[in-house]
């Protein structure tokens, strides 16, 4: 009888054992899916990306817009003019620790007050890139999303290569393969400075005084946002690449 029982005991333990293994293994899978996955997510998603101009607006039925980098200065200011401008966003950003993450949740905060949903994910994420374009059609996406700050370059190279070059790519991919496939608005070299800025800039002077300054990042950004709008030329995709500069 003893020895019955210690089998049982033994055998419950290993089971148990197994169960929290499962469990341990299991638990970001889950976690994840939970975060942004669900019925009631969808619906906050679908309700934020809808336009909300007034019927027979001479401006047309407005826009869908994906915001990356929305919980940023210029991703939150820019939410709110297409908001107020009666089109609908959807705001996506990784909330990171390089500047204060309470700084972005009270963006977040402002936002949602506005009708605004910010998502929290990743841009390098796949399987949430393909859910947001599967709920709605976006008409455009805004991408703002970049890893900031210069000299943070050297302290964390690879974090630039995660957030301004691999996330871009990432992105593209899931533009490529909506439908319908949205207009790309992007911006980058956030970061570059002049010590004077004209109110009226020539392109091919202003870039060869800045050449040494722009970050590689961005140049390779450049370049693969090229190449993909050449790849949709034929599929008549818009691809445009803005800088954002300030007088230094």
């Amino acid at each position: 009888m003893s020895r019955h029982l210690h089998r049982c005991i033994a055998s419950t333990g290993t089971m148990f054992l197994w169960a929290l293994f499962l469990v341990v293994l299991t638990a970001p899978y889950f976690s994840i899916h939970s975060f942004w996955g669900g019925l009631h997510w969808e619906r906050q998603i679908y309700a934020s990306a809808s336009p909300r101009r007034p019927l027979g607006s001479a401006e047309g039925a407005g826009l869908s817009v994906l915001v990356t980098g929305a919980a940023g200065f210029v991703g939150m200011h820019c939410s709110l003019t297409l908001r107020k401008h009666g089109d609908g966003v959807v705001g996506l950003d990784n909330f990171n620790s390089y500047y204060d993450p309470s700084l972005k949740k009270a963006r977040r905060a402002l936002l949602s007050s506005h009708g605004v949903f910010v998502v929290e994910g990743d841009i390098n994420d796949g399987r949430l890139l393909a859910k947001l374009f599967n709920v709605v059609p976006f008409t455009h996406v805004l991408h703002l999303a970049a890893q900031a700050g210069v000299r943070y370059a050297m302290e964390n190279p690879t974090s630039y290569v995660h957030s301004s070059i691999a996330s871009l790519v990432s992105l593209l991919e899931a533009c490529k393969d909506a439908d319908p496939q949205p207009a790309i608005v992007w911006a980058s070299s956030s970061s570059v400075t002049l010590p004077s800025l004209p109110d009226t800039i020539d392109r091919r002077g202003w870039q060869d005084r800045t050449h040494r300054e722009v970050l590689n990042t961005r140049a390779t950004g450049q370049m693969v946002a090229k190449a993909s709008y050449n790849a949709k030329l034929a599929a008549g995709g818009d691809n445009f690449g803005l800088r954002l500069l300030r007088k230094g």
